[in-house]
């Protein structure tokens, strides 16, 4: 009879840690969570798509942002970003047999304040405790690129003057954030930037982005 009661004891106690946890975790994935806020850096490996760019290579270069998260229900949120991104592309120098330059080396940077507008779609925290678990999410939407500044090697000066100054682009990728501290999280995430709009003759910048940031 002892252990019969230590035995109603132990699952009474687990009945009530299960409620408890239930609680904690509920299955209601229509309330929106808070609104968050964090910045990002990373690097960037850009290079141009069109018929008449063949020869031009991908360049590697820098991102830094900082972006709001303003959740609709606990599945989906929108998600506004602000960000410096360095894009462009390169091209390497080349070589005959005999050792004769047949090809300069030439290199463009352009950099630009992107503006996006992206769809947020993660993993609802009804499903798991923040301490344990990554988050998983996806990104997807659109920006505005506004070139700031232009630097070209090993091409005429004038080329400077010759790209356009807006860009739109189509931004997609995931990640996921791991929570450490509280409501602060270091996120993860990669993202490619698709061109939509020329950027000079029928160029069109495309843009991988691999990133690392926090939560505030």
């Amino acid at each position: 009879m002892r252990h019969l009661r230590l035995l109603r004891s132990a699952l009474l106690i687990s009945f009530l840690s299960a409620q408890g946890f239930a609680n904690d975790n509920p299955g209601d994935s229509s309330t929106p969570g808070p609104i968050t806020r964090g910045f990002y850096f990373g690097v960037t490996s850009s290079h141009f798509s069109g018929e008449s760019c063949t020869l031009w290579g991908s360049r590697f270069g820098g991102n830094a942002g900082m972006y709001t998260n303003f959740p609709l229900t606990d599945l989906l949120g929108l998600q506004l970003d602000i960000g410096y991104v360095t894009k462009g592309a390169q091209i390497e120098e080349a070589f005959d047999r005999d050792g004769l330059l047949i090809r300069p080396a030439a290199d463009v940077r352009l950099d630009y304040v992107q503006f996006a507008v992206l769809t947020r779609l993660g993993q609802p925290r009804s499903g798991y405790r923040d301490e344990y678990h990554l988050r998983p999410k996806l990104l997807g939407g659109f920006a505005l690129n506004t070139r700031v500044k232009t630097r070209v090697h090993g091409l005429s000066e004038d080329w400077e003057h010759s790209f356009q100054d807006t860009e739109l682009s189509l931004v997609f990728g995931g990640g996921f954030d791991h929570s450490f501290w509280g409501k602060r999280a270091v996120t993860f995430e990669f993202r490619f930037d698709l061109g939509l709009s020329d950027v000079y003759a029928d160029w069109k910048n495309n843009t991988a982005h691999f990133l690392v940031g926090m939560t505030l």
